[in-house]
């Protein structure tokens, strides 16, 4: 079974909240074990645990905000360590602002990642966001 790591926030459910839900609850469950982390407690961590999703909450600083921007390292670690002991095959994000941690933990642990994005972006979002890869 391969186990695929989620990064979402919390909170009230939003629009991406509400369409990972829909992955997780239709997730053929003899093939893959989400296991979900989020930023912080709220209404969806409470949803998917009622669903008995494996959900943690490992709270992570602004990826892009000065000064968190320079402890974003240490909580890129710690969630890279996490998803190492949990055996992580796949890594996938339904926030912009997360997926400076995806990138971090496929990089580190050689594996894929995936960013769900759901609003039109411009080019410049593209490169701000580290979306290309060359």
């Amino acid at each position: 079974m391969k186990r695929i790591l989620y990064l979402s926030r919390a909170g009230s459910i939003g629009g991406s909240q509400r369409q990972l839900g829909y992955v997780i609850a239709n997730l053929e469950r003899t093939l893959y074990e989400p296991i979900v982390v989020c930023p912080n407690r709220g209404q969806f961590v409470d949803i998917l645990r009622s669903w008995s999703v494996d959900t943690h909450i490992l709270p992570l600083r602004p990826w892009r905000k000065f000064p968190a921007a320079l402890c974003r390292y240490l909580d890129a670690e710690r969630l890279t360590s996490f998803a190492r002991n949990e055996d992580v095959a796949l890594v996938h994000c339904s926030n912009l602002h997360l997926n400076g941690y995806a990138l971090w933990i496929a990089k580190r642990l050689k594996i894929p990642s995936i960013l769900h994005v759901r609003t039109p972006i411009c080019t410049r979002d593209v490169y701000k966001l580290s979306l290309i890869h060359i």
